[in-house]
């Protein structure tokens, strides 16, 4: 290959189709393993995610068909929370090997084979890490480590799946905002994994706490770890005293961070949609948001979708009259804050809908408070 086409100054015809087909693999990979999309890192993302709709590879059309991404295109969402989910739910469930046969020697009908398996080993991770998230908040709370005098959580359970305990310490970080290890704790052996917060580094509190483990390994927001469970008491113990020395209280409270202060009056469509540009968001690029003050709700909450855990509101500006429908996914365990008549702020991400040919602005909640 290199004797055919290196040493000009453009390469072969079919070597740059191969070359620009294959940028849909490294968007996908920049997007999974959440690689900062600046500079380059953007440019190839921005390129291969165009290239994974109608990709000549059979396994990746396999997997975007399993995924029912039947638009013109794969957007960095799609990729985030669609497509990465299904190629990792092969580890995590079963073995990887199927997700790299996938993508290498499968013929299109073992493709559609493997997405189909890749598909049910997805639903199975969805409904371990529910009940696993469900299990360790419940502990946590019983056992007050969602108090500021206890600033990290340390749960195991011989029960929890050593392939899923890592996405479910993320949720357990969303809702609790301090950093969590869960780990299966088995046969006299725990393992597990460990997510923190901004500013506060998972793997040196860790080393502080090493002479406790068999072994770990990790980075500042993720780590893995083993240790026997002889030690467990220990370690939990030293942990916490260590992430109460790293963590402040201000730290136990998320922030929410906005570009910009408007009006829903000011969203119109063509504003937001002359946002793509900034595209494709995700780590080093974040999604816009914005703050849209003193809003008042009309109605109650009504549900969204079918698993009952999303909600649409519906708000009025009261500096502009406008009315818009936001979206609120994962809100509906927090009915309790939202109460028809009342007064908010929200910070929304500005998102476009189309429907039967019409398109309008429908925003997606992030944070509110009532005012």
């Amino acid at each position: 290959m290199a004797t055919l086409h290196a040493g000009n100054s453009r390469v072969a015809k079919p070597i740059q189709e191969l070359l620009v087909n294959l940028l849909g693999f490294a968007a996908l990979g920049a997007i999974a393993d959440v690689v900062p999309l600046l500079d380059e890192n953007r440019v190839i993302a921005r390129f291969g995610m165009a290239r994974l709709r109608n990709s000549p590879f059979a396994g990746v059309r396999a997997l975007v068909e399993a995924a029912r991404l039947d638009g013109e295109k794969v957007s960095e969402w799609d990729i985030a929370f669609k497509l990465a989910p299904r190629l990792n739910a092969s580890g995590r469930m079963a073995h990887a090997q199927a997700a790299i046969e996938l993508f290498t020697t499968a013929t299109r009908a073992r493709a559609n084979e493997i997405a189909q398996d890749l598909e049910r080993h997805n639903t199975e991770r969805r409904a371990v890490q529910k009940r696993i998230v469900e299990q360790a908040l419940e502990m946590a709370k019983a056992r007050g480590m969602d108090k500021d005098t206890h600033r990290a959580i340390v749960l195991s359970h011989p029960d929890w799946h050593t392939g899923v305990v890592g996405i479910a310490c993320s949720r357990l970080v969303e809702e609790l905002s301090r950093p969590t290890i869960l780990m299966c704790d088995k046969d006299g052996h725990c393992h597990g994994s460990g997510r923190s917060i901004s500013g506060v580094s998972l793997h040196a509190a860790m080393v502080a706490c090493s002479h406790h483990l068999t072994k770990f390994g990790g980075h500042d927001m993720a780590a893995g770890l083993a240790l026997e469970t002889v030690n467990l008491a220990a370690f939990t113990a030293e942990f916490v005293a260590e992430c109460n020395r790293r963590v402040s209280v201000d730290q136990l409270t998320p922030r929410a961070c906005v570009d910009a202060v408007t009006t829903l009056g000011e969203l119109s469509p063509r504003q937001v949609m002359e946002l793509d540009v900034l595209k494709p968001f995700g780590a080093g690029n974040p999604t816009v948001r914005v703050l849209v003050r003193d809003v008042l709700l009309f109605g109650s909450p009504q549900p969204l979708g079918k698993t009952g855990e999303h909600i649409v509101l519906m708000v009025k500006d009261t500096a502009t009259g406008t009315v818009r429908r936001v979206l609120a996914w994962g809100w509906a365990a927090r009915l309790e804050h939202l109460r028809a008549g009342l007064r908010y702020d929200l910070v929304i991400e500005p998102k476009i809908t189309t429907f039967n040919g019409t398109t309008s602005v429908e925003p997606e909640l992030v944070d509110l408070r009532q005012r």
